[in-house]
């Protein structure tokens, strides 16, 4: 195999901005794209092209099997929605790859810091999510 296709799955959680979430997709999408990366994105699945919902997880899946991926990069963009994103690696079967934008400093009150605790967070909930067999 000589280079990979990629699906490429930015998630958020609905209590920060969806507006920052979709700003990082693309630049992460961009970014990707620019060094060479075969991307197959979920932009066409909802109006944000975020994963966020149980609804998205079917039509995620029909369309990562009919375009081939090899596997799949779940993008905190900001947080993301943890079950969500193990169901639908857990339905796919698939290598996963765990990746958080760094972001702004919070405000010195905020205790929680950035989307850098999220892929834990996603390993730990697709730990507890049985492979498909």
């Amino acid at each position: 195999m000589d280079k990979i296709k990629l699906g490429f799955v930015p998630t958020r959680r609905s209590i920060f901005s969806a507006p920052d979430a979709i700003k990082y997709r693309g630049l992460t999408a961009d970014r990707l794209r620019e060094i060479g990366v075969d991307i197959v994105d979920i932009d066409d699945i909802n109006d944000e092209g975020l994963l966020f919902d149980d609804s998205h997880i079917e039509p995620i899946v029909k369309k990562f099997r009919a375009e081939g991926v090899d596997g799949i990069m779940l993008c905190h963009a900001n947080f993301g929605t943890e079950y969500v994103c193990a169901r639908l690696a857990r339905e796919l079967g698939l290598p996963v790859l765990l990746w958080g934008p760094r972001d702004e400093r919070p405000e010195p009150a905020c205790a929680t810091a950035s989307a850098a605790c999220s892929p834990p967070a996603r390993s730990c909930a697709a730990s507890r999510s049985p492979s498909p067999t």
